[in-house]
């Protein structure tokens, strides 16, 4: 492309910029030679064509007479005329002269005037002419002037914003592109905190929230998706690639904070994704309020394979062969919105046509009997505590939110009473002023409920993982992380390490 036409092509996109209106506006368009009059007259006859296009009349080639006392600027201006400066071609000091004499009425009558000048010329007007300037400048200004400006303020910071942009874009890729695990059959959890403690950080440290990620026969299914999800998700080894499935219990933030940003990465993951190569895409399922909620993101930003209402009794299927269902239990806890009624979640894991095993979350919920019938029989089950609240320790009297610690008694006394009984089960959405208190609270229970040798009680934090496959293969690994990557053999202690609940294998206890 030759200089002409590099200049027309600019300056034609700089034209279709303005929006030409009865305000005042000045606009600055650099001219690479001005020695070329070509160049110089086709720019001019670009703009000129784009202001009548859009109505206005031009007032160019403006006789300048010294002795007049009207000068060049009329006593009534009409707004659709547009005075046409060419400052190269005149004595631009006696034009701003008369400029400055009439300001008020060129104000009152909103004049447009349109200004042909270089950078030099900006940089006179800046300083001889400053309320010229200050007017026309902050309204309407060639944005090449502008760049130029930014770059000059920002000198040697220019090159480091650069610079930063792209480890920025290197390191977002870094985690988009993060190829899919291949192991499977584990449930990982990336849960921490409930509520919105974590957001405010009371604490030392980086107190976090999270959920839960489950891999079964090759599907990823992420569950309620709280502050701190996807770091949590990163730090474990995973990436966006390893999600399929979407699940969200229940409407509030510490369930739901971190779906929109799913949503976004998903989004820049397609973006970078090779032309021709086929998107990624999320199935989702999600309680009615989150479904109301969500479903304008989910419509506009997605292509989903497939979304659902979860609801009690109706069972869902995932996986090639079916081999993940789904079976959603009713939960009694407000929701943002005024509704009561969330989901809790059986999953039914299935090898060669033949249940394998089952995981139950019970998700946010007060007492009820009916949760007994609902997770009897589970392999594992995830319960969620809440906080201890005074009125359980002194008045006995259930926590109306929450399990708590009563509910979880009458729910895991009348469990263990039924076998099969779990064979683990995991203490999870613990409040934040639970923080010292968590492995206590469990060991409580392991030691006054379970049958030695039967189910294991087991606190939740990030990294807890437990492998999946039949009775005898479930067993919680070591999460030790070396170079961000798990252990991953069977664990035979857990300690608090850096404020976190860790497993430990054999060789990582000590």
């Amino acid at each position: 492309m030759n200089l002409l036409q590099r200049d027309l092509n600019q300056i034609e996109q700089i034209a279709r910029r303005f929006e030409l209106s009865n305000k005042n506006f000045c606009s600055m368009v650099e001219v690479c030679n001005r020695s070329e009059a070509e160049i110089k007259e086709n720019i001019e006859a670009k703009l000129k064509y784009h202001l009548e296009q859009l109505g206005f009349t031009l007032l160019s080639d403006i006789a300048f007479d010294p002795g007049s006392q009207e000068g060049i600027f009329p006593r009534n201006p009409d707004p659709k005329v547009v005075y046409w400066l060419d400052l190269m071609a005149v004595d631009y000091n006696k034009v701003l002269t008369q400029f400055e004499q009439n300001r008020e009425t060129l104000l009152k009558n909103a004049v447009s005037i349109f200004i042909l000048t270089d950078f030099n010329g900006i940089e006179l007007l800046k300083g001889s002419a400053p309320n010229f300037f200050s007017l026309c400048y902050p309204v309407y200004f060639g944005i090449e002037c502008f760049i130029e400006e930014l770059r000059g303020g920002l000198k040697g910071e220019f090159a480091k914003i650069i610079n930063n942009s792209k480890k920025f874009e290197d390191e977002i890729g870094r985690y988009l592109n993060r190829e899919r695990t291949t192991e499977t059959n584990y449930f990982l959890n990336l849960r921490q905190w409930n509520s919105f403690t974590p957001i405010l950080r009371f604490r030392e440290g980086d107190p976090r929230g999270g959920g839960y990620y489950i891999k079964w026969d090759n599907t990823g299914i992420a569950i309620d998706p709280g502050h701190g999800f996807i770091q949590n998700l990163f730090q474990c080894g995973l990436g966006i690639d390893d999600i399929d499935v979407v699940i969200i219990t229940h409407d509030h933030p510490d369930h739901t904070q971190e779906f929109p940003l799913l949503i976004d990465l998903l989004y820049q993951l397609n973006k970078r994704k090779p032309k021709g190569a086929p998107p990624k895409t999320f199935s989702f399922l999600l309680n009615t309020s989150a479904f109301a909620k969500f479903a304008p993101i989910i419509r506009y930003e997605t292509k989903p394979h497939l979304c659902q209402i979860l609801w009690r009794r109706q069972e869902i299927r995932l996986g090639e062969s079916g081999s993940i269902r789904i079976d959603p239990t009713l939960t009694q806890h407000p929701e943002l919105g005024g509704s009561k009624m969330g989901v809790g979640l059986l999953f039914n894991l299935y090898q060669e046509g033949k249940k394998c095993c089952s995981i139950g979350i019970t998700g946010d919920t007060a007492w009820t009997p009916f949760l007994v019938e609902e997770f009897k029989h589970t392999d594992i089950l995830i319960a969620h505590l809440g906080t201890v609240h005074e009125d359980e320790i002194l008045k006995r009297e259930f926590y109306p939110k929450h399990l708590g610690i009563l509910g979880l008694y009458n729910l895991f006394t009348q469990l263990l009473q039924q076998p099969p009984q779990p064979k683990v089960i995991l203490l999870s959405e613990f409040g934040e002023e639970l923080c010292e208190s968590r492995d206590t609270i469990t060991n409580v229970f392991q030691s006054s409920i379970s049958t030695p040798g039967q189910t294991q009680f087991l606190p939740a934090d990030i990294g807890l993982k437990i492998r999946l496959g039949k009775r005898s293969e479930i067993q919680a690994l070591c999460s030790f992380q070396e170079k961000n990557e798990m252990c991953g053999e069977p664990a035979v202690q857990r300690k608090i390490i850096d404020g976190r609940i860790t497993m430990l294998c054999r060789k990582h206890e000590k």
